[in-house]
């Protein structure tokens, strides 16, 4: 199934390693497209939405956004398994709603409206808060969902769980699927919470990664195909 994580830098930084791996896990049963979004609660027009096909383009933008020159506090980031046909850019998720809300699900939505991919129909549900969207998936009897909400003009975000799959946290306002790190705490059935965007604080000069440090340009697509080359 598809899968969600949203971290913040401190948090991602301390344990880049296991967040980098659960990420190259995910994407090996969720291969189907991933979006990363990107906040930065003191600058609106910096906030970025990326969709893509490629893992190395994730790592390569998170690489980007947690560097000691990035405002970027916090990511959101999915990773899809297709439960519809269509496959391709246009049809990965976060998208944004009319009311300029980032959505990122995943899950199952009834696709009542034949879209072409089952979560647009999220944009028929209330998301000027979380417990109000909550409130109207359990309405309309659907089972399966987890929904990140981020809504920077407000400077807020939501997280909503409703009956089926899993979703794990710290207690800090960080979310996986999966466990990951201090992520790991199971969240309640029926779950709405809110939070407010909190700008960076001052990131650390540098930080240790894993990649080969003759690729000058850390370029994590080449990183990868050297990784699984070998492995074959």
């Amino acid at each position: 199934m598809c899968t969600l994580m949203t971290v913040d830098r401190d948090t991602f930084l301390a344990d880049k390693r296991e967040f980098v791996a659960r990420i190259l896990s995910d994407v090996q049963f969720n291969y189907d497209g991933l979006s990363l979004i990107a906040v930065d609660p003191l600058s609106p027009m910096s906030n970025l939405s990326i969709n893509c096909m490629a893992v190395g383009h994730i790592l390569n933008a998170l690489d980007v956004f947690f560097a000691s020159s990035s405002e970027y506090a916090r990511i959101w980031l999915h990773t899809r398994a297709a439960t519809t046909d269509y496959v391709g850019i246009p049809f990965n998720h976060g998208f944004t709603d009319s009311r300029g809300t980032m959505i990122q699900h995943n899950g199952i939505v009834h696709n009542y409206r034949n879209l072409h991919v089952d979560s647009f129909n999220l944009v028929d549900y209330r998301t000027d808060t979380a417990h109000n969207m909550r409130d109207d998936l359990e309405t309309a009897m659907e089972q399966f969902a987890n929904v990140f909400l981020i809504r920077p003009e407000t400077g807020t975000y939501g997280v909503v769980r409703i009956w089926g799959g899993s979703l794990m946290t710290d207690g800090q306002g960080n979310y996986s699927t999966y466990g990951v790190a201090d992520i790991r705490l199971p969240v309640d059935r029926g779950y709405a919470r809110e939070y407010r965007l909190i700008p960076a604080r001052q990131a650390p000069m540098a930080f240790e990664d894993e990649r080969d440090q003759t690729d000058t340009e850390f370029a994590w697509d080449q990183v990868l195909a050297k990784k699984y080359s070998k492995a074959e």
